[in-house]
């Protein structure tokens, strides 16, 4: 309502409008997930995974209860991105790509949608 803003987590792009909102789930395998835990947190590779699985399972369960839709399907997002493939500065680059056309598209359908309220 106030302008752009960043907002990670928290089902965000559940509760704000898909219209205005550019939702995007960032991936990567368990197992990478686990390295960048034990380094982290310092956890072991067993705490690290079952610090994972349990995250997890309660966001999914979060959103599953309380939005009623599945917090793993893709096509509730606008893009996926898997941090194995193109690492962290990939996917920055990625995004700010997409971020930059799904803007120039979502202002191009507010200016028609302007010019057709005026021409009612």
């Amino acid at each position: 309502k106030h302008g752009n803003a960043s907002i990670v987590g928290r089902a965000a792009g559940y509760i704000l409008p898909p219209e205005t909102t550019f939702r995007i789930k960032v991936i990567a395998p368990l197992e990478r997930r686990i390295e960048s835990m034990m380094r982290i947190r310092g956890l072991t590779h067993g705490d690290a995974q079952k610090y994972i699985e349990k995250r997890d399972a309660d966001r999914i369960a979060f959103v599953r209860k309380y939005f009623q839709a599945d917090a793993m399907d893709p096509l509730n997002y606008d893009l996926v991105i898997n941090t194995e493939k193109v690492g962290i500065e990939g996917a920055v680059d990625t995004i700010l790509i997409a971020f930059r056309d799904w803007t120039k598209s979502v202002g191009e359908k507010t200016r028609g949608a302007a010019k057709r309220a005026k021409a009612h």
